[in-house]
């Protein structure tokens, strides 16, 4: 018995880039926050295109493009993130992150308001007691991330911090005190090296 060849259009093919843009970030608040900072941890110049607009894909979904695995159809496509986008978003959660974990207590990590527009709806009837409220917000920008991110630090940020060695920003778990093996190795390495030279002097 012989196959029919499945064609996939763009539109098929754009849904399915941003369902798998979903499982990336995962649904949690801990995984989202650990993708971010792993993404402001990556250098741009080493991705390739389809590297970026994977990453565009997931800033999307990071903003309120939630295409979950098991939706069929029905929300409205967003067009991919030019890639200049993707990098200006980069390095504006660069910054960010790296001033969450470094910046000294109490000192303020500004975040635009200029990439989100906020509202106020009613969302029972309109003689319905007790009136019911939400807030709506809708974003004007790929840099409306940064309210993301405020929002997922205040939820599980207290894992967010800074690598012991390179101090960029990490979601540690239980007692991890560097970014990745990398940093952890070089901090051993420094302090053999220190030891040997403590002997010798």
């Amino acid at each position: 018995m012989v196959k029919k060849a499945v064609v996939v259009t763009g539109a098929a093919r754009r849904f399915e880039d941003l369902k798998a843009a979903y499982l990336v970030i995962g649904d949690s608040a801990v995984s989202r926050l650990t993708w971010i900072a792993q993404f402001a941890r990556e250098d741009p110049s080493t991705w390739q295109s389809g590297t970026r607009a994977a990453h565009g894909n997931c800033i999307l979904a990071l903003t309120g493009f939630l295409f979950p695995p098991n939706l069929v159809g029905g929300p409205r496509i967003p067009p991919p993130l030019p890639p200049e986008d993707v990098d200006e978003v980069h390095r504006a959660l660069k910054r960010a992150m790296h001033d969450l974990v470094n910046n000294p207590a109490g000192e303020p990590v500004d975040i635009p308001t200029d990439a989100v527009s906020v509202a106020v709806v009613r969302v029972s009837g309109v003689h319905e007691k007790p009136a019911k409220w939400g807030t709506v917000l809708t974003y004007t920008s790929p840099l409306a991330v940064l309210h993301a991110l405020k929002d997922l630090v205040l939820v599980a940020g207290d894992r967010l911090v800074a690598c012991r060695y390179c101090a960029a920003p990490f979601v540690a778990f239980k007692k991890q005190e560097f970014c990745g093996e990398q940093c952890a190795q070089k901090s051993r390495n420094e302090k053999k090296a220190a030891k040997k030279a403590g002997r010798k002097s």
